[in-house]
């Protein structure tokens, strides 16, 4: 064997561990790579309170501690419970759809390339103005609300305006009441000074 193809054995077979890296690396990281918590529920970036509430209710009887005795399950309920914490509340969520649209946006550089964070894009956009999406799943809702509001300010005008009114013909019954004493404690004082003065 001459030198030339000891050489070229050495370069194959150092091309081969190459791929074999490369190929190892791509492997790790679409296993590890960080799901969002949508995807850890299972439901879309749209999902409304009531889905991601379902989703929820779902996964943990699937994979509660007392349920599931798998080692896998302890972790994935562990993630669902966190992702359940983030999303079923509002403000938290508005801010981790906000922190997920900037990190799609945002790009990460390595030796090789640039390669995009590892969270999704499809649906971000449309969720961006978190206030906007709330209001177009919550409309029907906010209409009761402010219609509910107008009809308890309507009735507390009301009820002033009757209070008032009461309060007024109280006081025109008082008055005619103090009219008809004061004629009668006169009527009485002239009645019997018209007697003393018929005695005489």
């Amino acid at each position: 064997m001459s030198i030339q193809q000891i050489v070229n054995i050495s370069k194959n077979m150092e091309i081969k561990l190459l791929q074999k890296s490369i190929l190892l690396n791509l492997k790790v990281n679409l296993t590890t790579k960080a799901k969002t918590h949508y995807e850890t529920l299972g439901i879309s970036p749209n999902a409304t309170y009531n889905e991601i509430k379902t989703a929820y209710y779902e996964l943990t009887l699937k994979y509660h501690p007392d349920r599931n005795k798998s080692e896998s399950a302890k972790h994935i309920f562990h993630e669902i419970s966190n992702a359940y914490d983030v999303l079923s509340k509002y403000e938290t969520r508005k801010h981790y759809d906000r922190t997920i649209v900037v990190k799609t946006k945002h790009t990460t550089s390595s030796k090789a390339d640039k390669i995009k964070t590892v969270y999704p894009t499809s649906g971000m956009e449309k969720i961006y103005n978190f206030d906007e999406w709330v209001q177009t799943h919550y409309t029907d809702a906010f209409k009761q609300s402010r219609t509910r509001k107008e009809q308890v300010r309507e009735q507390q005008k009301l009820s002033q305006k009757l209070r008032k009114e009461i309060q007024i013909e109280e006081m025109i019954v008082a008055i005619g009441l103090g009219i008809a004493v004061i004629l009668h404690i006169y009527h009485t004082i002239k009645r019997s000074m018209n007697k003393e003065i018929n005695s005489k």
